[in-house]
């Protein structure tokens, strides 16, 4: 009997899944210095959801070099503009 009790309980529970949120960013793989850098995304976050979008540079260690605060729109993208006027050559990561 407790065998069956614990099956049964086992069985309601399984269904139950985790939710999480889903977030794609798309931006070039390489850019001429002076060109606004352009990232686009999509996300499964609700309509108007502030999201940061922080440009890095990569050397030995990341340092912050510039951020962006977008807002999620209706069709769940966003998109995200940085100039790149000044920025040494090197690795960026967004």
């Amino acid at each position: 009997m407790k065998k069956i009790v614990l099956l049964m309980l086992g069985l309601v529970f399984l269904p139950l899944t985790a939710t999480a949120y889903q977030v794609n960013i798309d931006a070039p793989a390489t850019l001429t210095v002076g060109k606004p850098l352009v990232v686009t995304g999509e996300t499964t976050f609700g309509i108007g959801t502030p999201i940061d979008v922080v440009l890095y540079h990569q050397l030995t260690t990341t340092t912050e070099v510039k951020r962006r605060i977008v807002y999620i729109q209706p069709d769940k993208t966003f998109k995200a503009v940085f100039d790149t006027t000044g920025l040494k050559t090197g690795t960026y990561k967004v």
